[in-house]
């Protein structure tokens, strides 16, 4: 259909598109870089957790108590993992 020349276009991150999204099957995990060890262990990492129409992904943010808010859920992981739901965060189908 492209004579062999596929169309390339840039995603910016964190204003992905849901065409975008959707190539993944709503299955997509966006990372701020490398993860980072701290010896053996991995360090502490945070992820929210988006959910729409086209299914559900997560992208990295800071671990900081500033970046939660009512709307979303996040996912912290640590030695123990912890998983924080805001009162107004809807899973959609």
């Amino acid at each position: 259909e492209v004579q062999g020349a596929a169309p390339q276009i840039r995603v910016l991150q964190n204003h992905e598109p849901k065409h975008f999204l959707a190539i993944f099957g709503g299955q997509i995990v966006i990372r701020q870089g490398k993860p980072i060890m701290d010896g053996t262990k991995l360090q502490n990492q945070m992820f929210q957790i988006f959910s729409s129409e086209i299914g559900t992904w997560v992208v990295q943010v800071p671990v900081h108590s500033l970046v939660l808010n009512s709307n979303s859920a996040f996912f912290l992981q640590s030695d123990t993992s912890f998983l924080w739901k805001g009162k107004g965060f809807q899973l959609s189908n």
